[in-house]
């Protein structure tokens, strides 16, 4: 390990540990070239020395020293899933599905989350036949839906796609890339743009609900109203 590398790591553990107030492991160093003009991103996998499953980037430009880092979004969507995982499950056994999130005010993992200050975004992936009806899912995304109103989060955002069923593959490699375990170079070296262009390509219906556009009503001719018409018929 280089001197400058070994500085780099020590500087990225005491962040992580004032940020969070806990130990941390920091791997292998990496350095993402953006452009001439936009310089480099280096980038790091970290993982609490106490909950080693949890992995998560850290990273600054290189002609900044600020660091950022993803464990605080991590934390809260381990929650959002403990939360909805049972909901999500009922609208297909055989969905793929990511979770982002945002959060009012500065969550550092050491207090509660709150879940009027949380905004959580679901990205759902459902494999079906080119021909499948999307009447069969208008009642189960009713209640995935009704089920978020519940628990009273703050705004939300719930995007279905329905993909043939032939690409599962494209499908899992999409969702498993779209995580935030990964650093730009590895997205780099799996190809990360092509796959997702592969996947939007087999994209044969759609369906999106944004709490901040529209509010909520619990009746089926509102859930078939938010599928997306540029997609129907194909």
């Amino acid at each position: 390990m280089s001197k400058n590398t070994s500085t780099e790591e020590s500087s990225m553990k005491d962040y992580l540990k004032h940020k969070y107030e806990q130990e941390f492991e920091v791997g292998e160093i990496q350095e993402f070239n953006r452009g001439f003009a936009a310089g480099k991103l280096i980038q790091a996998k970290a993982t609490p020395s106490s909950k080693n499953q949890m992995v998560f980037i850290i990273s600054r430009e290189s002609n900044h020293s600020n660091y950022e880092d993803s464990y605080s979004e991590l934390l809260q969507e381990r929650f959002v899933m403990e939360l909805f995982s049972s909901h999500l499950s009922e609208l297909d056994e055989n969905l793929k599905y990511y979770i982002k999130t945002a959060y009012i005010g500065d969550f550092r993992g050491k207090e509660e989350i709150e879940l009027n200050k949380l905004n959580p975004s679901f990205v759902i992936s459902i494999p079906v036949e080119p021909k499948y009806n999307k009447d069969d899912y208008i009642e189960k995304i009713q209640n995935f839906i009704y089920s978020i109103e519940n628990e009273e989060v703050g705004y939300y955002r719930v995007r279905i796609d329905f993909v043939e069923k032939k690409h599962i593959d494209i499908i899992e490699q999409y969702i498993e890339l779209s995580q935030k375990h990964l650093t730009q170079v590895e997205l780099k070296e799996k190809n990360f743009s092509e796959v997702k262009s592969q996947y939007e390509q087999n994209i044969i219906g759609k369906f999106v609900y944004d709490s901040k556009d529209v509010d909520f009503e619990n009746n089926p001719n509102f859930i078939r109203s938010l599928f997306n018409k540029r997609y129907e018929g194909r």
